[in-house]
């Protein structure tokens, strides 16, 4: 997509296994801890946020302006640009004016930008990894090359520059392999990303920035999918080596990495690695598609995208399995759900980070400043309360697939009701700790391009699961086949299900058979052959306790997005604002709305409550900036 600094979410990094359609293993949830601090309320509120600033970008003529985000030194925009048709990255003031093209003459194509913490230095790569132009049927497997752009004396004033490609380890290997979502930390010390092979699939990897006499190169190439009990019977201790996963980038400084991989069957959740300690925390629990994320600088809430409420996931998910095969399938399912949901997959939400989201309970709020236009990316300022967002223009026609050729527009957002903090300062990598929770290369060992005929596992409290993996991840196949599963000893699971890839950038099809009795009493049948990009056919249907969902929804029937409503109660010596969002049932207390009831007026604490004379049949009105606000008559509090 874009240009962006160290704290930079780009949507769209889904797309990373559209490509040879990514598959890999990775760790099961495990606790890390919450940012220190006061615990919690049991409510956590929502809160108002607005528009304080449409930036207007002052360009040359000829030149436009897709995204931007904010720089390291939070004085400047680092903006993507198109000049004569290719795409640069130039750097502006924060009103848009002081337009510099800092790539230009020394870059063909620039995207993906991040600019590191020293205001000297740019990395960035020279395709999105999406689709080429030159082959838009490549299903997004063409190369990736990672450059970084030095500056002197800085980004921000580039007089004199030169630029390096950096040298990947594979570029060593003869094995066919392409490296996606490569993001440095803040120093440039280290570099994460997915290694994709054809034949393990992808390697979530991590590797030091070295400086040689012909350029910049990656050396120490470690894997951090953490280890998997090799010689259990049971498939919930081999369940990592199986288990689809993409990531990862930094945030608060360097001290988390954040991940994405499938808790459950098909079933896609955001992670967060403690780089110190090696901890693991599951960050998002819900059974729809959850994927960009950015952490806020004080490290208190986190923006991230989600498809909850949407259900574009749920027909494959909602019957809840082991993800013995999501290596090989995953990176096909899901490649068609995005590419016919583009406008309809990735919607952007806030909560904070002591929760957490979970599974049918709180997961924050939706962000949506104008429902005909979403937030495809943002960048925080350094003290917690401003964003800097990008949006782009929904389209009349929803019909059709792939990503829409609409306007984007570029703003900062306020958050009212939040005090200034101070944002955790950048922190250097341990080599030691990196080795805790990493393996060399040499040592990684996937389930992906073994050759199991026939492997029997067994469920923690009941049952088998036999799973067949045979070939590669480029062409291969991988089925499981439950009899009575169980891990919890509430939901039983029997059935089949298959994914043949005669070639994994383009052919694949996935078929079902299940059905689980218990707690939750359903099934999931299906058949879908699919093709390149959104091309499918094929039906799918799943039940799960009378909930029934029916074929890959597309973007032709996304729900509108809307602001969650207000709703008022009368309380002890006042009144109480909530709001209630997409698949939480409890309502939330809302902060900072403004109350009147005849002449008086308040507004709402943490709690949502405020104190408020209402007699008895008074009317109330209760506004929030992104929020629906609301006009209710109350019993009197």
């Amino acid at each position: 997509m874009v240009a962006h600094s160290p704290h930079r979410v780009v949507i769209g990094a889904m797309a990373a296994w559209s490509i040879l359609a990514l598959g890999s293993v990775i760790s099961a949830p495990q606790a890390l801890p919450a940012p220190a601090g006061a615990p919690p309320p049991a409510s956590p509120a929502l809160e108002p946020f607005s528009v304080e600033k449409v930036i207007q970008f002052q360009l040359p003529s000829g030149v436009t302006a897709n995204t931007a985000d904010l720089s390291p030194d939070a004085q400047h925009l680092l903006v993507e640009v198109v000049v004569d048709g290719k795409t640069q990255v130039a750097s502006t003031n924060l009103d848009g004016a002081d337009y510099q093209c800092i790539s230009c003459g020394t870059a063909t194509n620039a995207t993906k930008v991040l600019a590191l913490e020293d205001s000297k230095r740019i990395w960035y790569a020279d395709t999105s990894g999406q689709q080429s132009t030159d082959d838009p049927g490549s299903g997004g497997t063409g190369s990736i090359n990672y450059s970084l752009l030095e500056c002197s004396p800085s980004i921000y004033d580039c007089r004199q520059k030169s630029n390096t490609k950096v040298k990947f380890p594979s570029d060593k290997r003869n094995l066919p392999a392409q490296n996606r979502e490569a993001k440095p930390d803040p120093f440039g010390e280290y570099v994460t990303w997915n290694e994709v092979s054809a034949i393990e699939g992808t390697r979530m990897s991590i590797a030091k920035l070295a400086k040689t006499d012909k350029g910049y190169e990656l050396t120490d190439q470690r894997v951090f999918s953490p280890p998997w009990v090799k010689k259990s019977d049971f498939a919930a201790d081999r369940e990592n080596a199986m288990r689809f996963y993409e990531g990862a980038s930094w945030h608060e400084g360097g001290r988390i990495l954040k991940y994405q991989e499938t808790s459950t069957g098909l079933n896609y959740d955001i992670y967060l690695l403690d780089t110190a300690t090696g901890e693991r925390r599951q960050l998002t629990t819900d059974l729809d598609y959850n994927e960009a994320a950015d952490i806020a600088p004080d490290g208190r809430t986190v923006y991230f995208t989600s498809a909850r409420g949407l259900d574009r996931m749920d027909v494959f998910t909602a019957l809840q399995r082991p993800s013995l095969i999501d290596s090989g399938a995953f990176g096909q399912i899901a490649r068609v759900s995005l590419w016919n949901n583009r406008r309809c997959m990735n919607e952007p939400w806030m909560m904070q980070m002591d929760p957490g989201q979970q599974l049918g309970g709180y997961s924050g709020q939706p962000i949506i400043i104008d429902p005909a236009w979403t937030v495809r990316g943002w960048s925080w300022f350094p003290d917690s309360t401003r964003a800097v967002i990008n949006e782009q223009e929904r389209p009349a026609d929803s019909q059709g697939p792939g990503a829409p050729d609409t306007p984007w527009r570029t703003s900062i957002v306020r958050f009212s009701t939040r005090n200034a903090t101070a944002p955790m300062s950048p922190v250097h990598q341990n080599p030691a700790a990196i080795a805790k929770w990493s393996v060399p290369i040499k040592d990684f060992n996937p389930m992906m391009g073994r050759q199991a005929p026939l492997k029997v596992l067994k469920g923690k409290k009941s049952g088998t699961a036999t799973i067949q993996y045979l070939g590669a991840y480029a062409i291969g196949s991988y089925a499981v086949a439950y009899k009575n599963y169980s891990d919890d000893g509430k939901t039983f699971i029997d059935g089949t299900e298959r994914i043949v890839v005669p070639y994994a950038a383009a052919s694949a099809e996935w078929s079902a058979d299940l059905t689980s009795k218990g707690e939750r009493s359903g099934y999931l049948k299906g058949n879908i052959t699919i093709g390149a990009q959104n091309k499918y056919s094929g039906e799918v249907t799943s039940e799960i306790n009378g909930k029934r969902y029916s074929g890959i929804p597309t973007q032709g029937d996304c729900p509108s997005p809307g602001m969650p409503a207000l709703a008022v109660s009368a309380s002890d010596g006042g009144v109480q604002v909530t709001a209630t969002v997409s698949e939480d049932a409890n309502p939330r207390p809302v902060r900072g709305a403004k109350v009147t009831a005849g002449s008086a007026s308040a507004t709402t604490d943490d709690r949502g409550f405020a104190r408020i004379a209402v007699p008895a049949g008074t009317t109330v009105n209760a506004q929030a900036d992104g929020f629906k606000a609301t006009s209710t008559e109350v019993a009197g509090s």
